[in-house]
């Protein structure tokens, strides 16, 4: 029925139902509540239909190009749909990947979306997070991986440049963490008490400083202070000393003194929930993103988005502190993102090595 759903309602329309189709199957092979019989059978029609879609979305029916600020404003939504959670340097570009077949008129809209930024005095272009796909109907089709080496050919042919760096945010860390137990890491008593305090604490702190200003802080996703009633503001960094906190707003920085009577700890395990943590915590943090991205340390990596890279044939370079500090980000992973980097003389020999050996081997 899939093989002549084109020629009946058209190749946007029959295209568009198939998809329908799979996303459906998906949905039903991750229910809980399918009994055995049903998942199997579903599983069965899902690769069957992922191989006719295989077909469809071939490569050579593909078209990869950059997205412009004079592209309509139904697809640059659509990017900003697909690529969501990527930051946006002020340079950044955009490719995309879509299907001609599937437009009613004009450009068709993106099917996966990649994000990059290179400037002039740049040794390298960089890449965010990694390419998209604008849903679960879309995935192990291969887009992702054309539409990266489609766009790594045109920015190396740009820049001169045989390296390109990936970025990817740590997305869903903190997730990880909260049902990670770390009780037998032997850390220090005041690190396992910031750790702890970052999973779960109480959300919002009163008191009035030593100016007589009234001062609350909330923790709403991220921590926001108020004062005196006024707006509340995001805080993108904090830092203490024995009597007073200084605090980096979007709009500048301001320190607070702190009476007496306000706990400073309590004020540390407060901001470690907000997604700020102390200098302390830096290299603990570290160490649990390290585990978070390529734990269980052989095999293939159970990240997906390290999977993808290191199967691209990228060398795992470096994780960064507070790389982000929006508070999307610092809800997320505390802003932390790791660095890959994907250099054209040996992509294939990594990807080859990674595909043979799993992790181990690239982590010696």
């Amino acid at each position: 029925v899939v093989r002549v759903l084109p020629a009946f309602l058209g190749a946007r329309e029959g295209l568009c139902t198939a998809l329908r189709w799979r996303e459906a199957l998906v949905a039903v092979t991750r229910h809980q509540l399918v009994g055995p019989e049903a998942r199997l059978a579903a599983e069965r029609l899902e690769r069957r239909l992922h191989r006719v879609l295989g077909l469809w979305f071939h490569e050579g029916f593909l078209r990869t190009y950059e997205v412009t600020s004079e592209a309509s404003e139904e697809v640059r939504q659509a990017v900003a749909s697909i690529a969501k959670g990527s930051p946006s340097p002020p340079k950044t570009r955009c490719f995309a990947i879509s299907l001609p077949q599937m437009a009613e008129a004009g450009t068709p809209l993106p099917l996966a979306a990649l994000h990059a930024e290179f400037e002039g005095d740049r040794t390298a272009p960089r890449i965010w997070a990694g390419p998209s796909v604008c849903g679960d109907a879309f995935k192990g089709l291969g887009l992702e991986r054309l539409l990266l080496r489609q766009s790594k050919a045109r920015l190396r042919e740009e820049s001169n440049s045989k390296e390109l760096l990936a970025t990817l945010p740590l997305h869903g860390f903190r997730t990880w963490l909260r049902r990670t137990p770390t009780a037998g890491a032997n850390f220090p008593d005041e690190v396992q008490a910031l750790l702890e305090a970052s999973r779960h604490f109480k959300s919002s702190l009163r008191f009035k400083d030593l100016g007589g200003d009234e001062i609350f802080f909330e923790v709403d996703g991220a921590l926001k202070v108020q004062i005196n009633a006024e707006h509340a503001k995001h805080v993108q960094r904090v830092r203490f000393d024995s009597s007073a906190m200084l605090i980096l707003l979007s709009e500048g920085a301001m320190q607070i003194d702190l009476p007496e009577d306000v706990d400073i700890f309590q004020l540390q395990q407060l901001c470690a929930f907000g997604g700020l943590l102390t200098p302390m915590m830096r290299e603990p943090i570290l160490n649990l993103a390290f585990q978070f991205l390529f734990w269980p340390g052989e095999g293939q990596a159970n990240n997906p988005d390290v999977h993808f890279h290191l199967a691209g044939g990228a060398d795992f370079v470096s994780l960064q502190w507070r790389a982000d500090e929006s508070s999307i980000a610092l809800a997320d992973s505390f802003g932390l993102q790791a660095t890959f980097n994907y250099h054209q003389d040996s992509e294939e020999q990594r990807a080859d090595v990674y595909k043979q050996h799993g992790i181990h081997t690239i982590l010696k």
